[in-house]
């Protein structure tokens, strides 16, 4: 399924992506087919090209850290994560990704403040990477036996 370009930018910040990154509708497609066949690995590595042409854009940078958390390269996300929220410090879905990668290394309780400037970050809109973090956090709080603080 092609990319809409009406659709919000998958970096957060919140503009459509026809506005955000109109010259990389084609790249992203193919970012989303990638990901679609789950070829995590060829995508990192098809973002890693891409970021020589497109320094620092917010969508490749949320890609990027989510990817390298899932193949274990937890020193290169907190890298890129380091970068994402250097260059966008109130992204709610940079914040969303530095929650999702402390629930799951650290724990739900480190994760909760950065969860929380996430969704006030969120505004009026609420990112699905915001969406699916709430459900990280909240699954690590349990884990751990916060019930109360997960709901």
């Amino acid at each position: 399924m092609a990319i809409d370009p009406y659709a919000a930018c998958p970096g957060g910040t919140g503009k459509k992506i026809k506005f955000c990154c109109p010259d990389l509708v084609n790249e992203l497609d193919k970012v989303q087919k990638l990901l679609e066949a789950e070829q995590r690995a060829a995508c990192l590595e098809y973002i890693d090209s891409l970021e020589a042409k497109f320094p620092d854009r917010a969508c490749l940078l949320s890609v990027k850290a989510m990817l390298q958390a899932q193949l274990g390269e937890r020193t290169k996300a907190d890298a890129t994560l380091a970068t994402y929220m250097d260059k966008y410090p109130d992204n709610p879905v940079a914040l969303a990704e530095v929650a999702t990668l402390k629930a799951t290394e650290e724990g739900g309780a480190a994760a909760v403040p950065p969860l929380q400037r996430a969704l006030a970050a969120s505004e009026t809109q609420l990112a699905h990477l915001v969406y699916d973090a709430m459900g990280v956090v909240a699954m690590a709080l349990i884990s751990e036996g916060n019930v109360i603080s997960a709901l």
